[in-house]
């Protein structure tokens, strides 16, 4: 069984190879198998592929997604 750390290393590893995503910019955090993803992207596809990062590490039970999107974001 993974720890909470493992979980966290593993989604940001999974976030870094999102080339669309600046990663730099999505805090994760996790508590019991819960991912919580927080920070802002300019795009819903983009909040959307975050989710979908996440959930690919082993053991993540939910993802809560409170990125936000922010379409006036011209560059990061």
């Amino acid at each position: 069984m993974k720890t909470d750390l493992n979980i966290q290393m593993d989604v940001i590893d999974g976030l870094s190879w999102e080339f669309l995503l600046n990663d730099d910019k999505i805090d994760v955090a996790v508590n019991s198998g819960i991912v919580t993803l927080t920070g802002m992207v300019d795009s819903h596809s983009k909040k959307k592929l975050a989710e979908e990062a996440a959930w690919r590490a082993p053991e993540v039970d939910h993802v809560e997604n409170n990125i936000i999107v922010n379409n006036d974001i011209t560059s990061f």
